[in-house]
Formats: structure tokens, C-alpha cells, sequence
């Protein structure tokens, strides 16, 4: 991929953004200067199209239900595919940068602790009671919810300060992981 085209997903994205760059500084990428052009899709599924129209010789987007070695099952190239509108043997996973924290499902903190146990509750009982609705949100058979707290998302938060420290003037490589 050196001096080839990739398409990010947007600038806030964890998984089509933050994250395989400060994996790619960890392997010694310079992101910003290994590729020959750099853009951002707008969403994971614009990256999806993008690539197969052409617009990038490679696009870094989420996948998740499986692993590198077996492959995966969700994501939106999967649920493109599904609806007819890519064919999957068009694409190929060439690198991978997680796993990665998954997106949060929050409730505010000043809601009573009993409406917030019974969202914690409702999420964990989801995949075992509507099998057909969990499947529907994108979710893999076997996976599950699990209360986090902000902790959970330390790193993120890190390499979110670090990369817009990086945008304002700082150090080319302030978001490379420690």
C-alpha cells in the first residue's frame, strides 16, 4: 500500500480512524506520509462503496463477529452484501488493527438506578431472549453486552486527545501508543 490510496471513515471514527493509525505508528507506518493520498469516506458503508467504486486502492473499515484467522461475519460490507448491493468476493482483509472497544450504549448518570439496571438487564438479556432482534442490530451469535465504565475507554480517550493535539501543531507522532 506504500504511496497508494486509503480511505478513512471519518476523523471522530475509533475503528476506521483513531485506532488503525496509532496501530500503524506502533508498527513503524507513518500514516500520514506512507500513503500516497488520504481521504475520509464519510461513514463505514460509504468506505465500503468508495472502494468498490474505485475511489481508494484500500479502505480501513469495522468488521467483528470472528477473527483474523477464521475471518468475520458482521460489519458493513456483510450487511451490504446481504441487501444485494456488493458482492463479498470483491473484497479482501488485508491488515488488522484490533480488537477495538466497541461503541457504548449509555444512559445518563443522573437517571434512577433502577431504570439504569433494567436497560443493563434488557441489553444482557437481548441475545438470549430475541435472538432474531440481536442478529438484526448486527450483532454475532455468542456476543453479549457488558457494563463498562469510563475506564473502559481510556485509551480511546487517550488517542483522541493525542491526535487532535497532533492536528493543532503537535508532534507527528503525539498519537503513538506507549
Amino acid at each position: 500500500m506504500k504511496g497508494r490510496s486509503l480511505g478513512y471513515v471519518d476523523f471522530n471514527s475509533t475503528s476506521g480512524y483513531l485506532y488503525p493509525r496509532a496501530i500503524m505508528r506502533k508498527q513503524g507506518i507513518e500514516p500520514d506520509t506512507f500513503f500516497g493520498k488520504t481521504s475520509f469516506a464519510g461513514g463505514h458503508t460509504q468506505a465500503v462503496m468508495a472502494l468498490q467504486n474505485g475511489q481508494f486502492d484500500a479502505t480501513i473499515i469495522e468488521v467483528s463477529g470472528g477473527d483474523p484467522v477464521h475471518g468475520f461475519t458482521t460489519g458493513p460490507q456483510y450487511t451490504m452484501a446481504r441487501r444485494g448491493l456488493v458482492d463479498l468476493k470483491a473484497f479482501r482483509s488485508v491488515w488488522v488493527a484490533g480488537p477495538i472497544p466497541n461503541t457504548a450504549i449509555v444512559t445518563r448518570t443522573d437517571r434512577p438506578q433502577a431504570f439504569i439496571d433494567i436497560v443493563r438487564g434488557a441489553m444482557a438479556a437481548l441475545p438470549y431472549d430475541r435472538p432474531d432482534l440481536w442478529r438484526g442490530i448486527g450483532q454475532p451469535d455468542g456476543s453479549a453486552f457488558a457494563a463498562v465504565d469510563r475506564s473502559f475507554y481510556a485509551e480511546v480517550i487517550r488517542l483522541r486527545a493525542a491526535d487532535i493535539a497532533q492536528r493543532r501543531g503537535g508532534s507527528a507522532h503525539a498519537g503513538k501508543p506507549s
